[in-house]
């Protein structure tokens, strides 16, 4: 299995290691695993997995966890359909 614990791919798993730091989830500081658009106006993205654990269901706002833009909610929550088939092309 190439991925961590955590939720994402390890780094070691690409060949062009350059291009995939573009896709380092903040949560895990893995290659996102199911990249995932939190709705901030800087357009970072996470592990799906990451931001589940990050937003508990009992809270419904929080800031992003890179940029700290608060506002942050499930409901804005959206795949990114163009940078997972980056990641996929990535994959050794």
């Amino acid at each position: 299995n190439n991925s961590n614990d955590d939720g994402g791919y390890d780094l070691e798993i690409c060949l062009n290691k350059e291009n995939a730091e573009e896709y380092i989830c903040a949560i895990c500081r893995c290659i996102c695993r199911d990249p995932t658009d939190i709705g901030c106006n800087n357009e970072h993205m996470f592990c799906k997995q990451c931001l589940n654990r990050y937003l508990p269901h009992d809270i419904v706002r929080k800031s992003c966890p890179s940029c700290k833009q608060p506002g942050l909610s499930k409901g804005n929550l959206r795949p990114k359909g163009f940078a997972s088939r980056c990641i996929n092309a990535l994959k050794v």
